[in-house]
């Protein structure tokens, strides 16, 4: 009974500190910030960074709450960078990594085409994902529209073979099969594959739609083969607060941001104030 009685207590002080602790004006606010997805204990910093900056006459000034609360939000997404091809020398290769179903096929083909198309890099891919022969097909039909090499390999050393046949490139792109985190033997097959292509960027594929401990167990499983992070499917959910209990976490830069299925059009690069925006959306909390 004890035991019991602490814990309904503690549950209790938890409850207590998430909701009614603000003013009326500020309440909603908070609670705005709930429904994003943050967790409690950031939602206490920042109403409290907005108690301490702006005097009480301006609490009910929307926007100027929101530009508080943007600017926080802004520093916790500060760390971004994305990929800057080489000017002289050899191709600039980037493999893409990441769980099933986060849409890793899809943003290497706009990464690609945004390259290609819209910047004139000569531009190669290379697919080693051939557990889906619909992403396979995929990347082939989309070389085929845009006018870039793709090549399939299904080991190690005919990763290594196709990246030296493309060594007049300026960017090799290398998309890689979908992982479960929780696989030991799938991992330790992509392991192979890097270890081999060594490449000069590795990016973590993450969709925002994912559960925040979901998140942080991927970004756990592939953090030692990574060197940036994606965020996929951002136009999917109205909850894209839980990125920045990830990025507490992590010292990776963000280095792109993906909001639907148009290729080449929906990506754009990563930045602190387009990342604070996902995360409290454009709307202010109603009254």
């Amino acid at each position: 009974m004890r035991l019991m009685l602490e814990k309904m207590n503690k549950h209790m002080e938890g409850f207590g500190e998430e909701k009614g602790v603000w003013p009326p004006v500020l309440q909603r606010w908070a609670d705005h910030l709930h429904d994003r997805g943050i967790s409690a204990n950031l939602v206490k910093d920042l109403m409290s960074d907005v108690q301490e900056t702006l005097p009480a006459e301006e609490w009910g000034d929307d926007p100027q709450v929101y530009a508080r609360i943007e600017a926080s939000v802004s520093q916790l997404c500060g760390q971004t960078e994305p990929i800057k091809p080489r000017t002289i020398g050899k191709p600039l290769i980037v493999a893409l990594i990441g769980p099933t179903g986060v849409g890793k096929t899809t943003t290497i083909g706009k990464l690609a085409a945004g390259f290609s198309v819209v910047d004139k890099r000569k531009v190669a891919l290379i697919t080693a994902d051939t557990y889906r022969v619909a992403a396979v097909e995929q990347l082939k039909t989309f070389g085929e529209i845009i006018g870039i090499p793709v090549e399939v390999v299904m080991t190690p050393t005919e990763l290594l073979e196709a990246l030296n046949l493309h060594t007049d490139k300026e960017l090799i792109f290398i998309d890689t099969a979908g992982r479960s985190p929780y696989h030991d033997l799938h991992m330790s097959e992509l392991r192979a594959f890097l270890n081999k292509a060594k490449p000069d960027l590795t990016m973590l594929v993450m969709s925002a739609t994912t559960q925040l401990k979901d998140q942080l167990r991927v970004y756990q499983r592939f953090e030692d083969l990574s060197t940036h992070l994606i965020f996929t499917k951002l136009d999917e959910t109205a909850s894209a607060g839980s990125l920045i209990s990830l990025l507490e976490q992590t010292a990776l830069p963000t280095a792109y941001l993906t909001n639907g299925q148009n290729v080449p059009y929906d990506i754009e690069v990563a930045t602190s104030d387009r990342m604070a925006r996902y995360v409290l959306g454009e709307e202010m909390p109603s009254a």
